[in-house]
């Protein structure tokens, strides 16, 4: 993770994410290790589902929302 301090994901995730968020990105990150590491796992349709509505959620936060705010501000303070 870019920026991240720690030896590991869970650590690095921890120095880089806002605290509101590091349930949600941990969570994903849990799934994760499960589809990368347990071949057999029986994870449902659901739970792929979950997960991906989470991912589209911290991305809409961490990348979306800080240029929908500045672009609220740019028009907020155009002049008439």
């Amino acid at each position: 993770m870019k920026g991240g301090q720690g030896s590991n994901l869970y650590q690095k995730i921890n120095s880089v994410i806002p605290d509101d968020l590091k349930d949600l990105v941990h969570e994903i990150r849990k799934w994760g290790n499960i589809g990368a590491h347990d071949l057999i796992a029986n994870v449902k349709k659901d739970d792929a589902n979950t997960i991906l509505d989470f991912a589209e959620k911290m991305f809409w936060y961490l990348f979306i929302m800080p240029s929908e705010i500045q672009r609220s501000k740019n028009r907020r303070n155009q002049k008439p």
